[in-house]
């Protein structure tokens, strides 16, 4: 399940108020930006900090539209990015272990917080909050091996 929001959803906030839960865990970006600029990866910390100012527009003001869709579009490059760095820069067991074990972890949070969100349970959003966390944690991971 993705988290596609359609104009008949009685899930949207139709006040489009900020969701400062998700504005603070997204805000943990700053931390693989920072991290990325001391390793002297300029790419993977301008690939963050666009993602970053992505969903950090988008939910301080979570309405369907052209913010939602900035979002998206940035947060996907950034995995792309991050998956492209990942797969050619880490080699080993363990590391492999570990990088597939993160992946893993933002399946689940993700997929987690679209079947609660769809289910229109609250914790939808902790869910999604666990999805930022290991997002962070993930990044940091490629950006130490690269």
């Amino acid at each position: 399940m993705s988290l596609t929001i359609s104009n008949n959803n009685t899930n949207v906030d139709n006040n489009c108020n900020p969701n400062y839960y998700l504005l603070c865990s997204t805000s943990t970006f700053i931390f693989p930006i920072i991290y990325a600029y001391k390793k002297k990866n300029a790419s993977l910390a301008m690939y963050t900090t666009i993602a970053l100012f992505g969903s950090l527009n988008y939910w301080r003001k979570p309405c369907i539209g052209y913010r939602r869709n900035i979002d998206m579009i940035t947060s996907k490059i950034s995995c792309m990015a991050y998956s492209y760095y990942g797969l050619s820069y880490i080699s080993g067991f363990w590391p492999f272990i570990i990088g597939c074990s993160n992946l893993y972890g933002m399946y689940y949070f993700y997929n987690k917080s679209c079947i609660n969100f769809e289910l229109s349970k609250p914790k939808w959003v902790y869910f999604h909050i666990g999805f930022h966390l290991v997002t962070t944690i993930s990044k940091m991971y490629i950006i130490y091996w690269v």
